[in-house]
C-alpha cells in the first residue's frame, strides 16, 4: 500500500494550485527528469498527460534569422512553421523576452511564408520519390537499348 500523499517517481500531477505558481515548477521538474511524465489534472479530476518536448530550440543564428523575417513582415506563425518550434517562442524573440542579445539579419532569408503543411510535404516528397524511382527505370532501359545497337 503506497503511504498517503506520495507520488511514484518520474510523475507530477499538475493541479490548479501549482498552475497558479507558474509553469516553473513543472519545468523544473521534467528538466531534471528527462524520462518524466507530467499529468495535467483538470477540474473534473481526470489526468491528461501532457505531450512529450520535441527537442526543437532556437539558437543565436536562429533568432537572428526569425528576427530579420519579422522586420521584414512574416507572420509569427509563418516563422514558427519554418523553424518547426511553437508560435510562443517567436513571440519571445519579437518582445526580446529571448535573444536581446541578438542583432537581425537581412540577407539570404528563407522564402516568404506561407509554407507547406506536413501533409502537404509528405506528398510531395512521395511524389518527388516516384519521379526519381521513373528516373532511374528510364535511365535502365536507355542504358539497355545502347547496349543492344
Amino acid at each position: 500500500m503506497k503511504a498517503k500523499g506520495k507520488k511514484p517517481a518520474g510523475r507530477l500531477i499538475v493541479t490548479d494550485a501549482i498552475k497558479r505558481k507558474g509553469k516553473n515548477m513543472v519545468e523544473k521538474f521534467l528538466d531534471g527528469n528527462p524520462e518524466a511524465k507530467c499529468f495535467f489534472e483538470s477540474r473534473k479530476g481526470r489526468k491528461t498527460a501532457k505531450a512529450e518536448r520535441s527537442g526543437i530550440t532556437l539558437n543565436d543564428e536562429d533568432a537572428a534569422i526569425a528576427k530579420g523575417m519579422l522586420a521584414r513582415g512574416d507572420r509569427q506563425h509563418d516563422i514558427a512553421a519554418w523553424f518547426g518550434v511553437n508560435g510562443g517562442r517567436i513571440a519571445d524573440i519579437k518582445t526580446e523576452k529571448t535573444f536581446s542579445h541578438v542583432a537581425p539579419v537581412y540577407d539570404n532569408l528563407p522564402p516568404v511564408g506561407p509554407y507547406l503543411s506536413g501533409r502537404a510535404s509528405n506528398a510531395a516528397h512521395e511524389t518527388i520519390a516516384m519521379v526519381v524511382k521513373e528516373l532511374r527505370d528510364l535511365a535502365q532501359r536507355l542504358d539497355q537499348r545502347l547496349k543492344e545497337t
